[in-house]
């Protein structure tokens, strides 16, 4: 089952020498048991989490996103948060001293069963997806900043079929490909500091359009865009890259 959990406090110290890579790190720390923590590390492909940048404001209030793509590594992560009197993540020459750890529905936190993603799924002609922090698509040697629509959704179909035990038809992105376009955007190149040197990207909100697909096809896409609120976009997701989440009035 798919998580996303906010953890907010107060950040004390440097915060403008903290980069993702530390982010990064701390949260292997944070897991407890350390054969999860080496599973998460060793994981072949595409991790089962994804993490956000770092936000902070001008009074040092902070907080970050971190997503799970499986559900043993949720329980594992937030038993620090449970049995510790005064939680705090180590940023390098910060460290954020954590006040609410957030897990009911919200903006950036949440929780479905890939079950329920997939039943809860219509066959909307539109998607609006907004790309909160830098995305790109590293296609051998090369990065792309684009949100090219196969991309995109082929992407979170990488995903779903390597952590959810529910099949979507096979060859959907092929099948997709046709009648899946670019609508409209609002975006802007956006480079991402990795910890090692910048990463060009894009953000902004991009309108996706489903033209002359069956129903089922278009719902799976859907659900497929549904789940980019916990998959992330694209490439470089543990370290803060691809935090994606879908607009809609439903």
């Amino acid at each position: 089952m798919p998580f996303a959990i906010v953890v907010q406090g107060q950040l004390l110290g440097e915060a403008g020498k903290i980069n993702p890579a530390q982010l990064h790190g701390a949260f292997f720390t944070l897991l407890r048991d350390p054969q999860l923590r080496q599973e998460a590390h060793e994981m072949s492909g595409r991790k089962a989490f994804t993490l956000s940048p770092l936000t902070v404001s001008g009074t040092g209030r902070a907080w970050f996103r971190v997503s799970f793509l499986e559900d043993h590594f949720y329980a594992n992560f937030v038993q620090y948060f449970l049995e510790s009197r005064v939680p705090r993540v180590s940023l390098g020459a910060a460290e954020l001293h954590v006040e609410r750890v957030i897990s009911s529905p919200g903006r950036w936190s949440g929780y479905a069963s890939y079950d329920e993603l997939l039943a809860k799924a219509r066959p909307e002609r539109e998607l609006t997806l907004e790309f909160r922090s830098p995305t790109a698509f590293r296609q051998g040697d090369l990065v792309t900043p684009l949100p090219l629509p196969k991309l995109v959704f082929q992407s979170y179909l990488q995903r779903w079929e390597q952590f959810s035990p529910v099949e979507l038809l096979p060859d959907l992105i092929e099948r997709a490909e046709r009648g899946l376009g670019l609508a409209r955007h609002n975006i802007q190149t956006r480079p991402f500091f990795d910890g090692h040197g910048l990463v060009p990207g894009f953000v902004g909100r991009v309108t996706f359009m489903i033209k002359g697909l069956g129903d089922e096809l278009a719902r799976q896409l859907n659900a497929l865009a549904d789940y980019a609120f916990y998959a992330g976009t694209g490439w470089k997701t543990t370290h803060g890259m691809g935090l994606t989440r879908r607009l809609t009035g439903r």
